[in-house]
């Protein structure tokens, strides 16, 4: 046979392949119905794995390749049964106007971009003021607070991965996020030039991004635990020596000046801030989702998710590993997907790797909006 009989027959047997698939798309429905009468759930773990082993077997030397393709379809055969048999995925929420926000939580002190972000998504929220990560989310666990405001991560210096870790061991949800634009400042006292400024205090986050143009002028990073709380010491420091990172809100209450605007590295500068909250809210014009969970020790697992977000037309959007403590190399993935948990996709990959994977949290379906700080 030549190449073109070859591709002929091989489109032969296509045809006899799709076919015979949708059939057995249409029996995957039949299924569902059964379940539904007799209210057995979606997943049967050991009847997938007879199958598996089944056409592995049956596959000869293609074995692998035969278990991979029909373990794809088994996939979508559920993908297919979720939405008519119901997922075990709890949606109760709330809507959250964020006009009767009444109180948020921020680290640092007046002046933080933290603080600066919260105003601009909840305008009319008293800020109660923290000292570290961990103290905003006990504002928030005991009440003190509605929602914390806390970043999760940077365009240029990357995830804060403290944060994370508080959110996923804490199991607090994501109420809304902000991708800030921000404009790093070098701040000095009202009498201060550049060529006075020794040393700068500041967030370590905010010194990485600036530190070319730290290294270019001779300056010393001096890590603080926030920007704000770096312009406050060197306000209080009066000393034309000693400067600081920080935002054009701080410089301002503080009684400083800025010595030279925009002095990051990266030309755009982008801080997520996410607000976390004990309460499940999915906001009208959601369109991000996240998830954490974790995966068995086998091969293709961490493939074989991926391959149902591409199969349900979701961009994945961020992906962070984090180690789960007391146990070696065992780790939670941190997923942002595109979507809405009202379209039919969306909640059926949701509610499928709920009922699947042993460990599963959906932190949240929240909105994205863009802020600029200066």
């Amino acid at each position: 046979m030549n190449l073109d009989e070859i591709r002929v027959e091989i489109d032969s047997i296509d045809n006899q392949i799709v076919e015979l698939l949708c059939k057995r798309m249409d029996m995957s429905k039949k299924v569902a119905e059964y379940k539904i009468k007799v209210g057995k759930k979606v997943f049967d773990g050991a009847r997938e794995k007879a199958v598996l082993d089944k056409v592995d077997a049956l596959g000869g030397e293609y074995g692998r390749a035969t278990r991979l393709i029909y373990d794809t379809i088994m996939e979508q055969s559920r993908a297919l049964q979720y939405p008519l048999v119901g997922g075990s995925l709890n949606l109760k929420s709330e809507p959250l106007d964020p006009d009767k926000v009444k109180k948020i939580a921020c680290q640092g002190v007046e002046g933080a971009y933290s603080a600066n972000a919260g105003a601009k998504l909840y305008k009319n929220a008293e800020i109660i003021y923290c000292a570290t990560f961990a103290d905003v989310c006990d504002a928030v666990e005991k009440g003190e607070a509605e929602l914390g405001i806390l970043p999760v991560e940077n365009s240029w210096a990357g995830s804060v991965h403290e944060v994370y870790d508080l959110i996923i061991e804490r199991k607090f949800h994501i109420a809304a996020a902000a991708d800030a634009y921000i404009s790093h400042n070098l701040i000095g006292q009202k009498d201060a030039e550049i060529g006075d400024i020794k040393q700068v205090l500041s967030h370590e986050q905010a010194l990485r991004q600036c530190g070319e143009f730290l290294k270019s002028n001779g300056i010393e990073p001096i890590g603080c635990p926030n920007t704000a709380i770096g312009v406050k010491k060197a306000a209080d420091s009066n000393d034309k020596a000693v400067g600081a990172i920080g935002s054009a809100w701080a410089a301002e209450k503080f009684g400083m000046k800025i010595i030279e605007a925009g002095i990051a590295t990266a030309s755009r500068n982008v801080t997520r801030f996410v607000a976390i909250s004990n309460r499940f809210y999915i906001d009208e014009n959601a369109e991000k989702v996240s998830i954490v969970f974790s995966l068995p020790h086998k091969p293709g697992a961490l493939y074989s998710v991926f391959a149902r977000f591409t199969a349900a037309g979701l961009n994945m959007s961020k992906i962070e590993s984090r180690p789960i403590k007391n146990m070696n190399f065992e780790y939670l993935f941190y997923v942002d997907l595109i979507g809405n948990l009202k379209s039919r996709e969306t909640q059926s990959i949701v509610s499928s790797l709920s009922e699947e994977l042993s460990e599963f949290t959906l932190l949240g379906n929240y909105e994205e909006k863009e802020i600029k700080i200066d």
